[in-house]
């Protein structure tokens, strides 16, 4: 037999699984469109598409045995349940028509939310979506659960929230690492949300019929969490607080700040113990080893609503957990997959800006540039303004007026990397080098444009789901093998 664990990634846009080792090395992969009606996701749906790309995967592995499933992905999209099974369908973050709840939000904001609840309260928070539920829907629930964590309660019929997803809710405060029950009491009612663990930790047996003959007899179930924290986790194992810039539609630069001055613990989550699980405590959930033995301790009694607002990471706070007492400005915040420290991330649009010059005909300008067969001159002076986060469009600055495609294009492209080289420095001030990975990495000329701004060598990994393997790693019971890695010097 060959034992397996599988990590997944629920995607905006895809499913993506892979299986892998005991020592993380990946062993076969399926992917899938996510499934949706309209916008909307149905969550045991996805929970289906999830199990047939288990057995899609494990049809290329010589005599699988599955010993774990780990899921990661969005945080802000989740349904309602009772009984264990879901309500009716999730309201994705984009949905526009979240919108609507946001003269109802503005009363709570605060300037210092970032530094609170890990993010600025906007439309894309979960407490909007949550503005709009009717109230006789939550009459009939007995709880509400995020859609990435919908299969562990399926499988498992506990209702858990990992604790790098809760952040994205907009109502869950880092310190001291609980629920604000105030905050959501406003649309949700305390006893419907669920207890917050931290990532790693086992929340039950693995139960499920199409899955039963994969099954190994002492297979469990994972908390994951946040898609973005959960793939920078496999670099934190291999470059402790490093940062990882991801390339796909956004670019999304990530980096876990481990705790200034402050001496590792024992029974702390430490990036030196990462191969121990047994360390991953939340009160009693205790992740264990991996062994039938240590299910026993997971007990239901120790998920009730009463103590839902007491659940925190560990006994660590927030306060204790920043690297030189305040994380940068304007990066959204969650505990940390790995370690005592915080997982600070920042979005820019990257793909939205390419199709919008791809749009005013620079398309094979723009390919030519990305290729490397097109050489870039830094302008000396700004010529596009990129789109950014709420809508603002793209536009081409003065400078551009009497500029050829070619120079338009690499003007472009330059910026695009400037901008990304910007949010770098504020996130990893200190860093050696930058970790990459996503689509992107895939064109040599926009790489090497990538490392220029930044001046500083880009280790491109050659894992290309890097949120699934995060979470396979998060299964694992012992040490794990690196990821390989290509470097590219400025």
């Amino acid at each position: 037999m060959t034992d397996v664990w599988a990590g997944a990634d629920l995607g905006s846009t895809n499913v993506k699984v892979l299986l892998a080792d005991a020592e993380g090395t990946v062993l076969a992969r399926a992917a899938r469109p996510t499934p949706r009606a309209g916008l909307r996701v149905r969550p045991d749906e996805l929970a289906d598409v999830l199990e047939e790309l288990i057995l899609l995967a494990a049809g290329a592995v010589s005599r699988p045995r599955l010993r774990g499933v780990c899921v990661a992905g969005v945080g802000e999209d989740g349904v309602l349940h009772a009984g264990g099974r879901p309500l009716g369908t999730a309201l994705p973050w984009f949905d526009p028509s979240r919108r609507a709840a946001l003269d109802r939000l503005a009363e709570l904001a605060r300037p210092d939310d970032r530094l609170r609840y890990g993010v600025e309260l906007d439309a894309a928070r979960t407490v909007a979506a949550w503005a709009l539920i009717p109230s006789a829907d939550l009459a009939a629930a007995d709880g509400w659960v995020a859609c990435t964590d919908y299969p562990a309660l399926r499988w498992t019929g506990r209702a858990i929230m990992s604790s790098s997803l809760a952040p994205r809710t907009g109502a869950w405060l880092l310190d001291p690492g609980a629920w604000d029950i105030e905050r959501a009491g406003r649309f949700l009612p305390a006893d419907l949300l669920p207890p917050v663990v931290p990532a790693g930790t086992v929340v039950g047996e693995l139960r499920s019929r199409r899955l039963a003959d994969l099954l190994a007899s002492d297979a469990v179930v994972v908390a994951g969490g946040h898609d973005h924290p959960v793939g920078a986790s496999v670099v934190h194992r291999q470059d402790p607080g490093a940062p990882l810039d991801s390339m796909g539609t956004a670019e999304v630069l990530v980096r876990t700040l481990e705790p200034a001055n402050r001496p590792a613990r024992t029974g702390d989550r430490r990036t030196e113990d990462r191969g121990d699980r047994g360390d991953h405590r939340t009160g009693d959930l205790r992740t264990g080893d991996l062994r039938t033995g240590d299910r026993g301790d997971i007990r239901t009694e120790d998920l009730r609503a009463g103590d839902r607002g007491d659940i925190r990471t560990g006994d660590r706070r927030a306060g204790d957990r920043r690297a030189g007492g305040n994380p940068p400005p304007g990066m959204d915040l969650s505990p940390a997959v790995l370690g005592d420290g915080l997982t600070a991330l920042t979005v820019l649009e990257l793909d939205r800006n390419m199709t919008w010059l791809r749009d005013n005909g620079l398309g094979p300008c723009l390919d030519a540039v990305l290729a490397g067969r097109l050489v870039v001159e830094r302008p000396d002076r700004p010529v596009f303004a990129p789109g950014a986060a709420g809508g603002e469009p793209p536009r081409w600055t003065p400078a551009a007026a009497d500029l050829s495609a070619e120079a338009r294009a690499a003007g472009a492209a330059w910026q695009l990397a400037q901008a990304g080289a910007a949010a770098l420095r504020a996130l990893a001030p200190d860093a050696e080098a930058a970790y990459a990975a996503g689509g992107w990495t895939r064109a040599p000329g926009w790489m090497r444009l990538k490392a220029a701004a930044a001046g500083l060598p880009y280790r491109i990994l050659a894992e290309p789901e890097l949120s699934a393997l995060g979470a396979a790693h998060l299964c694992l019971p012992g040490p794990i093998a690196p990821v390989s890695v290509r470097e590219l010097t400025p």
